[in-house]
């Protein structure tokens, strides 16, 4: 949860609109990555404890449930960037099932092409969770980053389940 709190302080994401309104848009750097879970979860995996699955409500979304401790983190895929290049991100969440006190749609920088060395925050698009669909957007400018990788994470009381939808992050 210090993480958590700390990581968005030090990393939020100014406000403004996507640049792609769509997460099926060309322009939508995870369009080819599972961006909708039209079908299934592919391409997006939870740490240790916590769990992800495909969930046929509205046309399909990512459900994700927390750990034991009350904390969920998701990796998304990881996708090709430019530095010192300004992006915009959204996504859409909604709570499915107990008590969730925060959310947010975190994304970090890496100084290689696979996510793997170099790790910085980029941003954060953070947004109070609700059982209504809601959605968070942000915007950062990148440094010397060659990859980025998403990670939406909540906390809350153990087991809650949240739902999210159409990622979107593009140049903007």
């Amino acid at each position: 949860m210090r993480f958590l709190a700390a990581f968005v302080l030090l990393g939020t994401f100014g406000s403004g609109p996507a640049a792609a309104a769509d997460c099926r848009d060309p322009a939508n750097l995870l369009a080819q990555q599972n961006c909708g879970f039209d079908k299934d979860a592919k391409g997006w995996t939870a740490v240790p404890g916590a769990s992800v699955s495909h969930d046929v409500a509205d046309r399909g979304v990512l459900k994700a449930a927390a750990d034991s401790q009350g904390s969920l983190t998701i990796n998304g895929p990881c996708v090709a960037a430019q530095g010192k290049t300004g992006y915009h991100i959204s996504a859409r969440l909604r709570v499915a099932a107990g008590t969730v006190y925060f959310c947010s749609v975190n994304v970090f920088q890496y100084s290689d092409d696979r996510c793997s060395q170099g790790q910085e925050p980029l941003g954060s698009a953070p947004g109070p969770p609700a059982t209504a669909w809601a959605t968070v957007t942000g915007s950062a400018t990148t440094g010397v980053a060659r990859s980025v990788q998403v990670q939406p994470v909540c906390s809350g009381q153990p087991g809650f389940a949240v739902q999210f939808d159409d990622f979107v992050f593009g140049k903007g």
